[in-house]
């Protein structure tokens, strides 16, 4: 089963090891791009792979978003194709301050 994550900070890496950890392959991206993640993959081994956001949930039997709340409306995707899609956004008070602040009017 491969995981796809769309974010590549403490809890979408934390999740990538666990997962792989378990026998199952991961792609993750993040909004800067694949070449950013090189050492993190390395650091995964051959199981871990980079893509972009798009990738992920083209690639991906599970999709994770692990990105900050205000971040989920500008994820460049459609609905993933994966089969199931979990969530775990950071509702700190920063990114509830720049959702309450954000243009997308969400």
């Amino acid at each position: 089963m491969t995981f796809g994550i769309i974010g590549a900070g403490d809890i979408g890496t934390t999740i990538a090891q666990a997962v792989i950890g378990l026998g199952h392959g991961v792609v993750l991206a993040n909004s800067r791009g694949p070449e950013t993640l090189t050492a993190l993959v390395a650091h995964l081994g051959p199981k871990g792979h980079a893509t972009t956001a798009a990738g992920t949930g083209e690639a991906a039997d599970v999709a994770v978003i692990a990105e900050p709340f205000c971040a989920i409306y500008d994820i460049p995707v459609e609905p993933p194709a994966a089969r199931l899609c979990l969530t775990r956004t950071t509702t700190t008070r920063r990114a509830m301050a720049c959702s309450r602040n954000s243009n997308t009017g969400r």
